[in-house]
């Protein structure tokens, strides 16, 4: 058994083994691949039985989903349990100097993309649907703002807040935002080919500014407001 441990201990020396990123990352695609497999029956439950069938539907409209849930409530138990500082995964507001200026040079960067999305066939049709989701205007700013707001604070804790700094870390910034780029880049697969493939130099460029600010809060203005302005544009177009 000695000779058992000795040799793991050994082998771990030479792969610079250390615990907390190995949870970290053992966590995320835990949390990642759960809900592939489970739809959340539980949780959904769980709602209904605080508010009711209405709250349930509030829930689900505003796209507070069990994988949301889960990204967001378990790994902050982790990191509570683990006694980790949140402020350390870019929970805290940072380099708020420096956090502005730079989202404000990536707001005017993004103009010609911007525009170039708005014409694009392809991709204003994968996100028809927002017009035909709500009725008025008021609807619109109810639902879509709360939606997009949960889902881009979700996404953005989850991916470069608790993979990206959890690797960060213990291994350095740019083999942090290398790890955490192979699962967001996969995570839209699911869109057009010009979404998918943009969002490894978008997510490359969220990660720096995390890490350069010491927060994630500027990656998630960014992502929202750029999110929503497509997405009133396209539900004016509809209505």
């Amino acid at each position: 058994m000695q000779r058992a441990l000795a040799w793991l201990r050994k082998e771990g020396e030479s792969l610079d083994f250390r615990w907390r990123p190995a949870l970290i990352v053992i966590v995320f695609i835990l949390v990642w691949l759960t809900p592939v497999y489970w739809k959340g029956e539980l949780f959904y439950d769980a709602l209904r039985a605080i508010g009711g069938d209405d709250f349930l539907r509030a829930a689900r409209k505003i796209g507070f989903t069990h994988s949301v849930a889960l990204r967001l409530l378990v790994p902050t138990l982790v990191l509570f349990l683990s006694r980790e500082r949140l402020r350390d995964f870019g929970l805290g507001l940072g380099d708020v100097r420096a956090g502005l200026r730079i989202a404000g040079v990536f707001y005017a960067l993004y103009v010609p993309c911007f525009i170039f999305l708005m014409l694009n066939d392809s991709f204003t049709g994968h996100y028809k649907g927002v017009a035909q989701r709500y009725d008025t205007w008021g609807e619109f700013m109810l639902y879509e703002v709360t939606s997009v707001a949960v889902l881009m604070i979700a996404g953005e804790y989850f991916f470069r807040g608790f993979l990206l700094f959890g690797v960060a870390r213990s291994y350095g910034a740019f083999a942090g935002i290398l790890v955490h780029l192979i699962p967001y880049v996969y995570g839209h697969h699911t869109k057009v080919a010009v979404e998918a493939f943009g969002s490894l130099p978008v997510g490359f460029a969220l990660a720096w500014l995390a890490i350069r600010t010491k927060s994630i809060w500027y990656g998630i203005i960014l992502h929202a407001t750029i999110a929503l302005g497509f997405n009133a544009i396209l539900y004016a177009r509809g209505h």
